[in-house]
Formats: structure tokens, C-alpha cells, sequence
């Protein structure tokens, strides 16, 4: 969503710069820089009253994208974790918990933030669930692999559930038309 990333920036909340694997071959030194970032940036929120506004898939989705994921989801792309659990880490005595929101445009022809903001999408489906810390399997996630594969493996299973959520919607509007 270009508008709320731009206005995360403003509000100076922690934004991963995320380095290709081709890159990160060229420059060793960045490797680990995005998170560092982010746990100095989270530091500082301690003290504040604030929501974190986390794009897990780490990007806009793009059909070309999507095509070069390894078909795990039919509506998504892959989540990435590092960031999420950072955050959770960081933060994990002042939060109360995490707002999972999951966003259909049932008319794909415009199915993009810019066209609901023109007006050109008239309808949209908001679904929030709150997951309370206690179901976040995130503590162990950089103090091991196990515990890393277990935040991971809640990860996708939450990503599965989500597509699922869209496959429905989807198919509810095909049955509405």
C-alpha cells in the first residue's frame, strides 16, 4: 500500500531495506544490516504508544512475482519472517498482540489500492483477527533453528489460512455474479 509505506516513513516507523541474494554476494558486509536496523528502531518505540505496521510478504504483489514463488499460495506471496519476529522480540513487553489483516478487492480488474482510492473499486473486504502473544511461537526464533523452523512453520500455516480466506471470498463473489 504506497500511500501508508510513505507515511510510515514520515512517522519515522523502522523500514526493511531488503538486499538481493545477488547483491549480498557482492557486499558480504550488508548481510544482517536490515535487521539490525530494525531492532534499533524498535528500541526507541519502547517508550511510545504505537502500532507496527508489518508487510510480511515484503513487497507489492505482482502476478510476475507471484508466478516465480513455488506455488505454495494461490493469492499470496511467500511471508518472510525475519522482520516479524524481530519485532515481536523487541517489543515483546509492550505489546498486546497482533492484528492479522487480510485485504480482498473482489474486482480484480482494479485490484489495487490506487484504484479504490480513485474510485474506481466499489467494493473491498477487510477481515482482522487479534492473535494474542501467548499463540506466537517467536521467542527461540534467533537463538535456534528449531526454534526458527517452528515460527516459520505457524507462519505459513497462518498464510495458508489467509489464502484460504481469499479463495472463499473469491468464490462467493463468482456465486454473487
Amino acid at each position: 500500500v504506497p500511500i501508508i509505506g510513505l507515511a510510515c516513513w514520515a512517522l519515522d516507523f523502522p523500514l526493511m531495506k531488503r538486499y538481493s541474494k545477488s547483491y549480498l554476494a557482492k557486499h558480504p558486509e550488508k548481510k544482517g544490516q536490515d535487521l539490525i536496523q530494525t531492532k534499533l528502531a524498535c528500541q526507541k518505540f519502547k517508550t511510545r504508544n504505537i502500532s507496527v505496521v508489518n508487510f510480511v510478504e515484503g513487497t507489492r504483489f505482482r502476478y510476475e512475482k507471484h508466478q516465480r514463488c513455488d506455488g505454495q499460495y494461490n493469492h499470496l506471496l511467500k511471508p518472510r519472517a525475519g522482520g516479524v519476529a524481530m519485532v515481536l522480540n523487541v517489543l515483546e513487553d509492550t505489546l498486546d498482540g497482533v492484528l492479522d489483516v487480510t485485504i480482498s478487492y473482489p474486482d480484480k480488474k482494479n485490484s489495487n489500492f490506487w484504484g479504490f482510492l480513485s474510485g474506481r473499486v466499489k467494493e473491498i473486504d477487510v477481515h482482522i483477527k487479534k492473535i494474542p502473544l501467548s499463540e506466537i511461537p517467536y521467542q527461540n526464533y534467533y537463538d535456534s533453528e528449531e526454534g526458527k523452523a517452528v515460527f516459520q512453520k505457524w507462519l505459513n500455516a497462518l498464510w495458508s489460512e489467509k489464502d484460504r480466506l481469499l479463495q472463499n471470498l473469491e468464490a462467493k463473489k463468482k456465486g454473487e455474479d
